[in-house]
């Protein structure tokens, strides 16, 4: 899991940036889909009129691509990284 992390607009790639800057804050978003792979993303707060979202992230492999959530493991797997990101904050 990323670090509780500081990111701008334009700090990284669009879709990980539209649900950093779009989405309700406290709430874990995804799987979002990257070049870079899938991602749930919790955003902790925003801040400033240099908007700047603090987020904490979850990457997952390259392999959930294919499968995006389709069994009930892949779900189960979903609700344990969930409740992981909600309660390390």
């Amino acid at each position: 899991m990323g670090a509780q992390e500081a990111k701008g607009p334009g700090m990284t790639v669009k879709a990980f940036d539209e649900v950093c800057f779009n989405e309700k804050v406290g709430v874990v978003h995804g799987p979002v889909s990257t070049q870079f792979g899938e991602h749930l993303i919790l955003i902790t707060k925003r801040t400033g009129e240099e908007e700047k979202a603090m987020v904490s992230y979850f990457h997952l492999p390259h392999v959930w691509r294919s499968n995006k959530m389709d069994s009930l493991e892949d779900l189960a797997l979903c609700n344990s990284l969930h409740d992981m990101l909600l309660h390390t904050n």
